[in-house]
């Protein structure tokens, strides 16, 4: 009964995970860059990085 009840709780924890990580996967290629680009400016915009540093990290974003 022990294991019964493990390997339902294992289950339900790898469907969990599975479904996380589908939430936080972009829908298209194309909005991944876009979406880091956008976490940068808050970045920036909240004074956590320098505007170099926002451009050149754009840089390196949207040259990938």
């Amino acid at each position: 009964m022990g294991l019964v009840i493990v390997a339902i709780v294992a289950s339900a924890i790898a469907l969990v995970v599975t479904l996380v990580r589908r939430r936080q996967a972009p829908e298209t290629a194309a909005a991944a860059p876009l979406e880091q680009v956008e976490r940068l400016a808050d970045l920036r915009d909240r004074a956590l990085i320098s505007p170099s540093e926002f451009e050149r990290l754009k840089g390196d974003v949207t040259k990938a």
